[in-house]
């Protein structure tokens, strides 16, 4: 133990903290804090007289707290096991997705496996609607007071995912977008994520771990996995379920886009079903042209110029 008593102060609970400086050295000092804060939101640092002190709300057990942050700070495990209404996160997940019926019954099928404690990968081409998932999914757990956390793979990092799960011991859902576009070192660091019989591990560098009941749901193109190295990916894949997410029909693209545009004209929506009549378009560019002729609107643009515009959103190609 590395800080002094614990006194009272007015409404808070307040422990000098300075030794645990000198204990842990700056760097698992500085974690240290965080991950007090993390536990205790409305905890504060005050500095006075020589000394750092820490000060939370009358009522928390402060040493309680101040040793699951020294151990979090010393790289030792937590294991928080999280509670999730999975009935309530598929209710308010399905409501975003219904305008494209056929995802629903895939949602419904990731939302079981969760529910059953398996970790999900969703497979299928680009713009077919996994991302529309897994941001449905993120926000159903955030509006029922969930801690999910988004990460595109193509900028993940082991250092990312550590100090993710260290500043957030409550997290109940993991969502990993672009597998595919992940380096295979980092997938490496994937295969820690998803072991353990579905509790989430990541091992630190200096020896310790930290584990969560975190699930985890990982999408990705497999025409492009194919290309990788499959002494990593075939293993990665084996622990979690597949799911295959196929292209929605050009009906529930123009509903979606109907639905995300509060509505557009008739003229915009003659525009909308040319467009998808001449390529594949994704999901992606359908809500983005949805949003612009929503606001465009609002702005009061000309109607031609909303129609070309909504055109080229459609039919450029990056």
């Amino acid at each position: 133990m590395c800080w002094g008593r614990v006194f009272g102060f007015g409404d808070s609970v307040c422990v000098g903290v300075r030794g645990c400086y000198h204990a842990l050295g700056a760097s698992a000092y500085s974690r240290f804090l965080g991950a007090v804060k993390s536990l205790v939101p409305d905890s504060s640092v005050v500095k006075a007289r020589g000394e750092t002190f820490i000060c939370m709300p009358q009522g928390v057990d402060a040493e309680s707290i101040l040793n699951k942050a020294l151990e979090l700070a010393r790289g030792g495990f937590v294991l928080d096991y999280v509670v999730v209404d999975w009935r309530g996160v598929y209710e308010l997940a399905s409501r975003k997705v219904s305008p494209i019926p056929s995802l629903v019954p895939i949602l419904r099928e990731v939302v079981v496996n969760l529910d059953a404690g398996n970790n999900v990968a969703l497979v299928g081409p680009p713009g077919s609607g996994k991302t529309f998932i897994m941001q449905s999914l993120e926000e159903a757990m955030k509006a029922l007071g969930l801690s999910a956390l988004y990460i595109n793979a193509t900028s993940m990092t082991k250092a990312a995912l550590e100090n993710a799960l260290l500043m957030n011991q409550s997290l109940a859902l993991v969502l990993i977008d672009e597998l595919d576009k992940a380096l295979s070192r980092e997938a490496q660091v994937l295969l820690q994520l998803l072991d353990e019989y579905g509790v989430v591990k990541i091992l630190k560098s200096n020896g310790g771990e930290v584990r969560t009941n975190a699930k985890v749901v990982l999408g990705l193109n497999t025409t492009a996995l194919k290309r990788k190295a499959l002494n990593v990916w075939a293993p990665l894949l084996d622990r979690a379920v597949t799911i295959e997410v196929p292209r929605p029909s050009k009906d529930e693209l123009l509903a979606l886009f109907t639905e995300e545009s509060g509505g557009a004209p008739r003229e915009v929506l003659s525009a909308v079903a040319a467009a998808l009549s001449q390529r594949d378009v994704s999901i992606r560019k359908v809500m983005q042209a949805a949003r612009y002729v929503k606001t465009a609107l609002e702005w009061e643009t000309p109607m031609e110029d909303v129609k070309k515009q909504v055109m080229r959103i459609l039919t450029t190609t990056p």
